[in-house]
């Protein structure tokens, strides 16, 4: 069981698509989680048919900026919680493995607010639009601290661990060259410990090979669900 999270920068771009299909043949993830859509739920409809997924939740863009979407492969799998130009919460429910609240989130401001719609075990997979550490970061662009303290206090108030990843030590790149270049690892999996004790095989890996500013990451459960495939 497995969860791909990309901020792909537009589904209106025929290359993005193309590299979603390419993933989903690679990787048969069960959930897909994609930010900055930019585009309207009938076009992203359309995308997710072509992905072969049958359920799926998704918030329109403001204009030309933003849009989420959180697709699962069987209408049955998730049940909605919540949700915002921000994030989309579900309940994942399969048989045979007790149930968990998965968030798909782009930025952090709400997890305090999110923690209080559930007791069950929880993972919140996304961009979060900030580090923690500048550690996490190379580039001479200023980060403010108070930013990268307070995104560190809302993951410890919501007892979310950082599951960290495989990979690239940066999942987010800006393309620039020389001085102007920056890193930062924007993009992560953090989780409570009770969901981490459920799933204590679960890793993340950054995947390569994709023409983006982010990386998308892949989250694997270590969990064969060969009948949800």
């Amino acid at each position: 069981m497995s969860t791909i999270s990309w901020n792909c920068r537009g589904l209106g771009n025929p290359r993005i698509v193309q590299a979603l299909k390419d993933l989903m043949s690679d990787k048969k993830p069960n959930f897909v989680f994609l930010m900055e859509t930019k585009i309207k739920q009938d076009k992203v409809l359309c995308v997710k048919q072509a992905l072969g997924f049958k359920g799926s939740f998704m918030v329109d863009p403001s204009g030309l900026r933003g849009g989420l979407a959180l697709f699962w492969k069987e209408n049955h799998m998730a049940k909605l919680i919540s949700y915002s130009a921000h994030h989309i919460d579900v309940q994942v429910c399969i048989e045979g493995i007790t149930t968990w609240h998965l968030t798909g989130f782009y930025g952090w401001d709400l997890l305090r607010s999110l923690k209080q719609k559930s007791t069950l075990p929880w993972c919140v997979i996304g961009d979060f639009n900030d580090i923690m550490f500048l550690l996490r970061k190379q580039g001479n662009d200023i980060h403010l601290r108070w930013l990268m303290e307070g995104f560190y206090s809302a993951l410890y108030d919501c007892q979310l661990h950082d599951m960290g990843y495989t990979g690239s030590r940066y999942a987010w790149d800006n393309h620039q060259n020389d001085s102007n270049s920056v890193q930062e690892r924007l993009d992560r999996v953090v989780a409570t410990s009770d969901w981490g004790s459920l799933f204590s095989m679960a890793k993340v890996y950054v995947i390569y090979g994709v023409s983006s500013d982010h990386l998308p990451l892949f989250l694997s459960l270590g969990i064969q669900m060969s009948r949800y495939v």
